[in-house]
């Protein structure tokens, strides 16, 4: 597998657990809330992790058989600040 390919996996397996967090949250005591909490603000960063990862290994593209480089940013993956939709989502 390429380096996208397990990047992109990576990101779906913890998008995931995030899912499985998110639920038992639903129906958590408040001590357990924290954990749900910190369960899944651990496995976004993982997800910003690769996220960033993934940009690395996109392909160069030229604008108008130029030489500049044109890389999507990571709010085009809704990585980081407003792009995000997650629950407790922070603004960089």
């Amino acid at each position: 597998m390429s380096r996208q390919t397990d990047l992109e996996a990576s990101i779906l397996e913890a998008y995931n657990i995030i899912r499985k967090w998110e639920k038992r949250l639903l129906d958590a005591d408040p001590t357990e809330q924290a954990r749900c909490k910190r369960e899944i603000e651990e496995h976004w960063e993982k997800i910003r992790g690769c996220g960033a990862g993934v940009v690395q290994t996109c392909p160069e593209r030229s604008e108008g058989g130029g030489g500049g480089q044109n890389y999507p940013s990571s709010q085009t993956f809704g990585l980081f600040g407003e792009g995000s939709h997650h629950a407790g989502a922070r603004e960089d």
